[in-house]
């Protein structure tokens, strides 16, 4: 049976030509992940407009997943989960999980929050292809994970094919510029930016830790489906013991 470890549900930005194909990737043995896809509009020229946009789409996504039952879904956009914040987040995954018919629901943004609270990141380099009009939400959405960002630079592009046609010299370059001294880890934000297999490179070179957007989504989805997997090969989180993932209120520290 296909699945028979578990079967993963992927909302996926349409255009997105690279977070499909890293989860793939990064899947171990019995686990199948299964796509639907929500409409992202690349020709309205706010990014934000095109964020909120998704909405419809995102909900359909989530009823035609629902149908195959599977054992978590992970909502598969970076900017699309913390551009509006925490407690916004933490509703519309709930309201998609009842859509899919109670089946639990991650998104990208917490994900990644989970992951650097894990691999114990609480002052983090950000890199990310946005715009700095997107930028400017992730740290107030870090924040309420107790989370301090203190540094952090955009590449500033606007379209996905873009971001997924970086050059990895231009993601190692971006990467480097940001990491600042003092800083516990990087997170490298965007589910369409081409990074996963510079990952353990990188922690290599940069001496910190590395969390990457599909990265520690699929560390977060196995985890909420019972799957506690070690994948070498994409850095230190898949090395980690961790316990199942829970809510943010839960994972925030004094």
């Amino acid at each position: 049976m296909y699945g028979w470890r578990a079967k993963i549900g992927h909302i996926a930005v349409s255009n997105d030509l690279v977070m499909e194909c890293d989860f793939w990737r990064m899947a171990p043995p019995g686990v199948a992940i299964y796509v639907a896809r929500m409409f992202y509009d690349d020709n309205l020229p706010d990014p934000l407009e095109r964020l909120a946009r998704m909405a419809p789409y995102a909900r359909r996504a989530a009823e035609d997943l629902g149908t195959l039952f599977p054992d978590a879904i992970v909502y598969g956009c970076t900017s699309g989960s913390f551009f509006r914040g925490e407690a916004w987040d933490r509703e519309y995954m709930a309201e998609l999980s009842q859509l899919a018919g109670g089946v639990p629901v991650v998104s990208t943004a917490r994900a990644s929050a989970e992951a650097m609270l894990a691999l114990g990141i609480r002052r983090v380099s950000v890199a990310t292809p946005y715009t700095d009009d997107v930028n400017a939400l992730l740290p107030p959405f870090l924040k309420d994970f107790g989370i301090e960002v203190v540094q952090m630079k955009g590449a500033q592009l606007l379209s996905a094919m873009d971001i997924a046609h970086m050059r990895q010299e231009d993601v190692a370059r971006l990467s480097r510029e940001v990491t600042a001294h003092g800083s516990d880890g990087l997170f490298f934000s965007c589910t369409a930016a081409p990074i996963l297999e510079m990952i353990t490179a990188l922690e290599e070179d940069l001496g910190v830790p590395v969390v990457t957007a599909n990265q520690a989504s699929f560390w977060a989805v196995l985890r909420r489906a019972g799957v506690r997997a070690r994948v070498p090969g994409f850095g230190h989180l898949f090395e980690l013991d961790a316990p199942p993932s829970v809510p943010a209120r839960e994972l925030v520290t004094a």
